[in-house]
């Protein structure tokens, strides 16, 4: 559903990026915005499809992933609320190379491509700044690749726990994961079968390195999880 009763203003209001634009270009950006409202595990966009927009998550969470072997998912990325996204692709001027899901009920303002580089040709704050954000993508994507073909399956696990802490923080006890995810989807982040997710799971939970409740993941002993991602 899009919707069109937004101040837009007030949803950019103290992001990096809105900061450096001009009066004019912030009046713009907002002509050429909608915010649309997306349900549970809908798709945001498809793989192979044509870029038309820069997209930033105003609320809930969005998996980016590709199809591996067998069309099985493998998750890149976790997008968190203020994140930029879907931008990539239209500055190398190619179609998407991944999918984008929500886990959870969504809201994402959607700028038009055709903005976003009017607006990037013209402001060099900006466009250093997108710069700046892909770079980071790219060594943040590298180190996956690394973690994901060397570690065996505890230290991919730990990995992926560390990761989702650090996207999407904690409850207010400080150790339980403010995200839900199945046990599919956390196979999909560290690179395992499911099978293999849930039994170290089990396994961790065992040594009290983590606990559950339901689908919430605990984290117990955090240094002991750090550990694991960077010995195992």
């Amino acid at each position: 559903m899009t919707r069109t009763d937004i101040n837009f203003a007030s949803l950019w209001d103290g992001h990096p990026a809105w900061e450096m634009l001009t009066p004019g270009e912030k009046a713009y950006i907002e002509s050429e915005s909608e915010v649309v409202d997306y349900a549970k595990k809908e798709m945001v966009y498809q793989s192979g499809t044509f870029p038309e927009c820069l997209m930033i998550l105003l609320s809930g969470k969005v998996r980016v992933y590709i199809d591996g072997v067998n069309q099985r998912p493998q998750i890149v990325r976790l997008v968190a609320p203020g994140d930029f996204f879907s931008y990539q692709p239209i500055l190398s001027h190619n179609m998407y190379s991944s999918s984008a899901a929500t886990l959870e009920p969504s809201r994402i303002c959607k700028v038009r491509r055709e903005a976003l580089m009017r607006v990037l040709n013209q402001n060099n704050q900006v466009c250093m700044y997108f710069l700046s954000r892909m770079s980071q993508l790219l060594e943040t994507a590298t180190s996956r690749q690394v973690i994901l073909t060397q570690k065996n399956v505890r230290g991919r696990m730990a990995d992926a726990l560390l990761t989702l802490k650090a996207r999407f923080g904690t409850e207010s006890d400080g150790k339980t994961l403010s995200v839900i995810l199945s046990r599919e989807d956390i196979s999909h982040i560290s690179s395992m079968t499911t099978a293999n997710a849930i039994r170290t799971i089990r396994q961790l939970t065992k040594e009290g390195v983590i606990a559950t409740h339901g689908k919430h993941i605990i984290i117990v002993k955090e240094d002991e999880l750090i550990h694991i991602a960077e010995t195992d």
